[in-house]
């Protein structure tokens, strides 16, 4: 008979093991796709590890740092696959904007859109004027 531990997940934190967790993500694989394998803990697990243990933080932090590279890398390889059929050409916008919306939520800095505020200098010069209004009018 075998113990409840031997048939379930593993949940035995070891460095072995977060290696491969964190080799996964940085090769493109999600943390929830990694958790699916039967030889993996579950993410709930992973999580907790996440919180209680700083040197798998730091391990996976980085290994998400790849995963963003990973995927910028996969686009320019998409793209430059397609065929110039236009199915084909479809099928690769989709999954370019995919992976480019996804970027820039995990790293809006580096992958997001950028963000430009104009202004006019007409805003200046008006309270200026109205500041030169009202000192003349109090004396």
């Amino acid at each position: 008979m075998t113990s409840k531990a031997q048939r379930g997940r593993t949940t035995i934190y070891s460095q072995e093991l977060i290696e491969s967790i964190c080799e996964q993500i940085s090769n493109g694989k999600s943390l929830r796709a990694v958790c699916r394998s039967k030889d993996m803990p579950s993410m709930s697990t992973v999580m907790v590890w996440l919180s209680e243990k700083d040197e798998f933080s730091e391990q996976y932090r980085k290994a998400t740092e790849q995963r963003e590279d990973f995927h910028f890398e996969e686009m320019m390889e998409i793209a430059d696959k397609v065929l110039p059929e236009s199915a084909e050409v479809a099928k690769a916008k989709l999954q370019i904007d995919t992976r480019k919306w996804v970027l820039s939520r995990m790293n809006p800095k580096k992958y997001g859109d950028k963000q430009q505020m104009e202004h006019s200098g007409d805003v200046a010069v008006n309270m200026i004027s109205e500041l030169m209004k009202e000192l003349s009018a109090g004396e």
